[in-house]
């Protein structure tokens, strides 16, 4: 998203009410935007607004990039998606490669390092397949015992995987020890909550549905629009 467009956005939720954001897209990972920090600058010098959060996968930024990250002021938490237990695992689970595993070794090690800097509070959602050892055989298990030894909320979720709405089948898991939960696995009771108290605007300036009583006009751009 332009960083026109992004601006015009905040101001109309601002007059609306909002006052913390959340950057994450909804598909691909925020830091895909090579202006994020320019959003990030924006955010944290507008009086009116008081937090923002996102989920990234941390395998887009390098080391500059997370010592730069550590000096925003209004980033209130950051979840960070890990996949895999080991390289093999991460290269198959996320469809990448060595390079980017040892990316993103290296950016947590990094992270570490500023542990005393940091201005969010950090969260791990940690995702792999079944076959997760009891012991930490990996220097990416070494990095999650770490960062759980700082008080990091590590969430593991290993071996069993949400279909998202039948999009994701077992032939898209072939060959790993991983279960994709079918529809009828988990009972659905009622429309996600979102709808009620929050809403998303996309990469093209529209907004979802509002919660009752506000509306949000299309926020303008003279370019075309990218995914945030």
């Amino acid at each position: 998203m332009p960083d026109g467009m992004f601006r015009d956005c905040v101001e109309q939720a601002l007059q609306l009410g909002f006052r913390e954001f959340g950057l994450t897209p909804t598909t691909g990972d925020v830091f895909m935007d090579k202006n994020v920090f320019n959003k990030f600058r924006f955010l944290d010098s507008h009086p009116q607004v008081q937090a923002y959060h996102f989920f990234t996968n941390f395998t887009v930024v390098d080391a500059k990039k997370v010592r730069e990250l550590v000096t925003v002021k209004k980033l209130s938490s950051l979840v960070i998606s890990i996949y895999g237990h080991d390289e093999k695992s991460f290269v198959e689970i996320a469809k990448s490669s060595p390079k980017i595993y040892r990316r993103l070794l290296s950016n947590l090690e990094t992270l570490i390092s500023l542990k005393d800097s940091w201005p969010f509070s950090l969260a791990i959602g940690w995702r792999s397949t079944f076959d997760v050892p009891k012991t930490s055989s990996s220097d990416l298990m070494v990095l999650v015992d770490r960062l759980r030894a700082l008080g990091v909320s590590v969430n593991p979720s290993h071996g069993l995987y949400n279909n998202w709405g039948g999009m994701i089948t077992e032939d898209d898991v072939a060959g790993l020890n991983i279960k994709i939960w079918d529809d009828d696995t988990l009972p659905k009771l009622g429309p996600c909550a979102k709808l009620f108290d929050g809403f998303q605007v996309m990469a093209t300036g529209l907004s979802t549905a509002a919660p009752a009583g506000m509306s949000m006009r299309p926020c303008r751009s003279a370019t075309s629009p990218q995914l945030l």
